[in-house]
Order: structure tokens, then sequence, then C-alpha cells
């Protein structure tokens, strides 16, 4: 279901939606041009079988079941097209998705439980990471290997003191035998919480990574949390990979009805356009979600994921009494959204055409223009 400046998806089921935009089709048929023959030969078989059954046997009743089984192995086909083109490395390589959650954590909260080494009563790990770990033990066949990147801030001393301790007793504590890593990432003090997740999401674009999604201490996630937002952005109609997907949101037991979804996924594709920074950082703090989400809704391409989805908890207990742990800025207007895009959407502009000439992404990337936007070049 289309919503404005995004797209309502169901993992059960879930259909490309319905587009307008000619150059988005044609950028899809390229997308599958590598799976064409053999979704020609199947189709056509299933084709004919339905012929079979309409002028041979004459089953009358039979031909709308074919044509239904028809539909179907169309959409299967185009499903092994599309996986099949993004298990692949942008050097045409195939290998795993990698996906990199960027989560930067502060002491705030949990200053001594840090010192004691209490880690069943640390914010991190006792919910997010302790919750990443349920939800890719569900899932540990799957295709993704994650990386979390750990942001510590210079002036966090003790964070900075234990952050060495927080990855290694997750590692032991709660990811043995999982496709799960962790890297400390330090910034310095004084950070936004946009600086901080584009500190981090720029760690993992320089290691090559497919897709970031941004995470916080107080989440929980369940499977398949992951694979319910790279499904979308692996069949986007504008190109494979183009978007942003987030997942929605439950916060003090109730449903977090927002406009867009308050965390977001994106591919490569995004990091190449932008240098590798998640956020716009004209946003500190509030509206970097609705900024994306409105900056790929002019193409059709923001996708917000009803099931699974995450929780907000605030703190271990449920409870609001917390003090706020970032800096949060201040709030800005729609009218500065749409100044925004209209600002970074030429670097997408870009991206697209590179695309569209070249059949893929590789080659393809952006760098810093000043606080105007990004110059991008094409090999």
């Amino acid at each position: 279901r289309v919503h404005g400046d995004f797209t309502m998806l169901n993992r059960r089921g879930w259909r490309p939606p319905p587009s307008s935009n000619a150059a988005g089709l044609v950028a899809r048929a390229k997308a599958y041009a590598a799976a064409k023959p053999f979704r020609a030969l199947f189709l056509v078989s299933m084709l004919v079988a339905a012929g079979y059954v309409a002028l041979v046997v004459r089953e009358w009743q039979s031909i709308p079941k074919s044509l239904a089984l028809l539909w179907r192995a169309y959409f299967w086909t185009d499903t092994v097209a599309l996986r099949a083109a993004m298990a692949r490395r942008w050097d045409g390589k195939e290998k795993r998705v990698q996906l990199a959650l960027v989560l930067p954590v502060t002491s705030k909260g949990s200053e001594a439980s840090l010192r004691a080494r209490k880690r069943e009563e640390v914010l991190v790990l006792a919910v997010f990471l302790k919750s990443l770990s349920s939800a890719v033990l569900s899932g540990k066949e799957g295709r993704i290997d994650y990386t979390v990147y750990l942001g510590v801030a210079a002036d966090d001393a003790v964070m900075e003191t234990a952050a060495q301790w927080v990855v290694d007793s997750a590692m032991s504590w709660l990811f043995q035998g999982l496709p799960i890593t962790m890297k400390i990432v330090h910034y310095p003090g004084g950070q936004t919480l946009t600086e901080m997740y584009n500190h981090l999401s720029v760690a993992a674009y320089s290691d090559d990574v497919d897709y970031v999604f941004n995470v916080n201490d107080d989440l929980t996630v369940a499977f398949p949390f992951a694979e319910a937002m790279i499904r979308p952005l692996e069949h986007s109609l504008v190109a494979p990979g183009f978007g942003t997907a987030g997942l929605f949101e439950k916060w003090q037991g109730l449903d977090l009805k927002t406009r867009c979804p308050m965390y977001n996924m994106v591919s490569r594709v995004h990091l190449q356009a932008f240098d590798g920074l998640l956020y716009d950082d004209f946003f500190p703090n509030y509206g970097i979600d609705t900024a994306i989400c409105h900056l790929y809704g002019t193409f059709d391409a923001s996708f917000y994921v009803l099931d699974p989805h995450l929780v907000n908890h605030v703190n271990i207990d449920g409870s609001s009494q917390v003090p706020t742990r970032y800096v949060p800025g201040e709030y800005k207007i729609k009218s500065q959204y749409e100044a925004r895009t209209a600002l970074l959407k030429p670097a997408l502009d870009s991206a697209l055409a590179h695309y569209r000439a070249k059949g893929t992404f590789h080659g393809f990337a952006c760098s810093r223009a000043g606080p105007a936007g990004f110059q991008c070049t094409s090999k």
C-alpha cells in the first residue's frame, strides 16, 4: 500500500508495488536481463501446458488454475533473477550478504554496571545484542553475515574503558557459533546522533558491506528482521538495491505509527551516492528518518515493513524515566526536508543514470562537495 513517501509492505506474500515510472521499469528489465532466457523458456513451457489443457484435453474449468500457476511461476522466476543479481559482489563474484549494524553506545544509564562488569545489567548487552543473538540464531543458516559497528565517543571515559569488554562478552556469551562479528569505532566527543551514525556508516562503507542498518542499544529485533528489509530493496522497481527500508516500531507497548520508519536500512548504492554517509547531517537528530524517507519517496523506493517489527524499550524495564542520552538538536520542518531533497536528489539521479548505462552500480561513486551536495564520477 502506498502512503505518501513510503510503501507499506508485509513480508508474507510480498509483491512489488505498481509504478508509473517508465525509467524504473526499464531499469528493472535490465536487472532481469541475465535470467531472461531461463524465464522465457519457463513461461513458454507453462503457456504450452495451458494451451494443451484448453485445446486438447478441453478441461475448460482448469484454465483459471493454469493461468494462476503461470502467474505464480512468473513471480518465482522474478525472485530467482533478483536474488541471483543481489547475491553477487559489485564485481560480479558470488558472496554472502554483508550487513552492517551501526550502533553508537554510551555509558549513560549503565555506568555502575559497566564498572562492575555485570553483563546482565548493561543496556547494550542485555537488550539489543541479546535480541540480535536470538534473531540470528533462528535464521543462522541464511545468507547474511552480520557485523556490529560499536561506536564509542572519545569523551565517554567509562565506555572507552569498557568497550573491549562489551565486545568480548557479546562474542563469548551471545554470539558463539553465529555469523556475527563486532568492531569498535572511536569518534570525537560532542557528536550529534547523526554524526555518530555517519562515522559508523563510513567505516562500514570502507569495509565493502552490502547493507547498513542503524540501531540503538535499547531496541529489540526479531527474526527475520534483516531479510524482511533486504528483500524489498532487492526487488526495488527502480533498480536492485535502490531505496530505503525500515521496520514498524512498538514503543512502551504501543504501536508507534510514525509517518516513516525511525530506523533505516540502505544498500551500498546509497553509500556510493553519499560518500559513505547514512544520513544527511543537516539534521542533527530529529528528522533524519523523515528526511531519508522523503528523499527516496520521490522515487517510490521507501519501504515500511510491518512484520516483523522492532520494539523500543527506552530502558531495560521499559520505563520512560531515562534522561535524554544524546543531544536532540532542532526539529526541522517539512519545507527543510523538501529543500534538502532537492539538493541531494541529483546524486541519486546520477547513480541511476550510471546503472542504466552500465547495468551495474560498480564504478559509480560520489564525494562530498561542500554543504550544497556531492560530486559524482562514473567509470
